[in-house]
C-alpha cells in the first residue's frame, strides 16, 4: 500500500505504507480491515484520502461498494440482512484468475458463505467505523484487460493465423533460452544480452519481450539459423507496439487515452495484418474507459480536473 500526495512546494511525494500478507482468504471483509488497519496505523483522515487506487479484482470493487464512504448509506445498514442474497462460490483463495481481473465482473463477489457469518463482528464493525475513501480502478490494468481479454475476442481468421505463428515460433525461442545454457550463451554471444521470458503474472511481460525481439531484429534472424529454429517470415515480424507514455500522474491519463484512441483510428487505412487487432483495442477503449470519452460523465470529474491542473495540458 503506497500513498502519494502533492506538498505546497507543488513537489509530489511517494511513501510506501506496508506490504504484508493478508492472512485467510482475500475476501472483501479482510481486504477492507487490511487497508483501514494501515489507515489507522499511520493516523491517515479518511476525508483527506481522494480515492484509493486498486486493480480490477472484484474482491476490492465489493469492499469499496459496501463499505466506502461515497457508496448508499442503506448499503451498510443493510449488509448483514443481505447475507442471504450472495451467490455460493468457491472461496476466494486466488486474486490472479481473469474473471476476477476483470471489470466487466467486478460485480460479482466469490464467497465462502460459512465464512462470512463467522465474520459478522468483522462486518459490523466496518459497519460503524471502517468506512473506505472513495474507490478507483487502475486504468494500467484496464489497459492490460483491454490488451490480454479483448484482444483474444478477435474473431478475424487471417489475423489469428498470422498471430499464433508469430507468437508460436516467438515461444519456442523463449522456451530453449530458458532451459537450455548451451543455447542461452549463443544468443548472447550473437546478440550481447538476454531476452526476458514472458510470465503471465507479470502484466507487462509479453510487450517487453516481443519489444526486446524487435530491437535486435537483425541479430536474431541470425541466431533462428545457429539455433535451428523455424524463422519468422516477414510479415511475422509486423509486432504492432502500443503504450502509454511513462508518466503516471492522473492527469496524464485522460489526454493519452484520447490520443491512444487517435493514433489507433489514424493507423488503420495503413494496416494489413492488424486491422482487427486495432478494432479490438478501440472498442475495449471505449468500453472500459467510456467515462473518458463522455466527459459529461460524472465519472470523469475527476479525470477533467487532474488534466486541466496539469501545465502541460490546461484547457487543451
Amino acid at each position: 500500500m503506497t500513498c502519494h500526495f502533492i506538498e505546497d512546494t507543488y513537489d509530489r511525494k511517494s511513501y510506501v505504507l506496508g506490504c504484508q500478507r493478508i492472512k485467510g482468504s482475500h475476501n472483501y471483509i479482510n481486504t477492507t480491515e487490511l487497508l483501514t488497519e494501515i489507515m489507522e496505523k499511520y493516523k491517515i483522515d479518511k476525508s483527506k484520502v481522494t480515492h484509493i487506487v486498486t486493480d480490477n479484482a472484484s474482491n476490492f470493487g465489493k469492499s469499496f461498494k459496501m463499505f466506502s464512504t461515497s457508496s448508499s448509506p442503506t448499503i451498510h445498514q443493510n449488509s448483514l440482512q443481505n447475507l442471504g442474497n450472495f451467490h455460493e462460490k468457491d472461496d476466494l483463495s486466488s486474486s490472479s484468475s481473469d474473471s476476477e481481473m476483470d471489470s466487466e465482473n467486478s460485480d460479482v463477489e466469490i464467497v465462502n458463505v460459512g465464512s462470512m457469518f463467522s465474520n459478522v463482528e468483522n462486518i459490523e464493525k466496518a459497519n460503524s467505523d471502517k468506512l473506505l475513501p472513495k474507490h478507483a480502478t487502475c486504468c494500467a490494468h484496464t489497459l492490460n484487460l483491454i490488451a490480454k481479454s479483448d484482444v483474444s475476442k478477435i474473431t478475424d481468421v487471417n489475423y489469428i493465423k498470422i498471430s499464433k505463428s508469430t507468437f508460436h515460433k516467438l515461444s519456442c525461442f523463449w522456451n530453449l533460452v530458458s532451459r537450455s545454457t548451451v543455447a542461452s550463451g549463443k544468443v548472447f554471444e550473437i546478440c550481447k544480452c538476454k531476452f526476458p521470458i514472458p510470465v503471465i503474472t507479470r502484466w507487462n511481460f509479453l510487450f517487453d519481450a516481443a519489444e526486446k525481439i524487435l530491437c535486435h531484429k537483425k541479430q536474431l534472424i541470425l541466431t533462428f539459423n545457429e539455433l535451428n529454429l523455424t524463422k519468422l517470415k516477414v510479415n511475422e515480424w509486423i509486432l504492432q507496439n502500443y503504450k502509454m507514455k511513462k508518466k503516471s500522474f492522473l492527469g496524464f491519463v485522460a489526454p493519452n487515452i484520447l490520443i491512444l484512441r487517435r493514433l489507433l483510428i489514424q493507423a488503420l487505412p495503413d494496416l494489413k495484418y492488424c486491422k482487427p487487432l486495432n478494432y479490438a483495442i478501440i472498442s475495449g477503449l471505449e468500453k472500459r474507459l467510456h467515462f473518458i470519452f463522455d466527459l459529461n460523465n460524472s465519472k470523469s470529474k475527476d479525470f477533467i480536473i487532474a488534466s486541466v491542473s496539469n501545465s502541460k495540458f490546461k484547457l487543451d
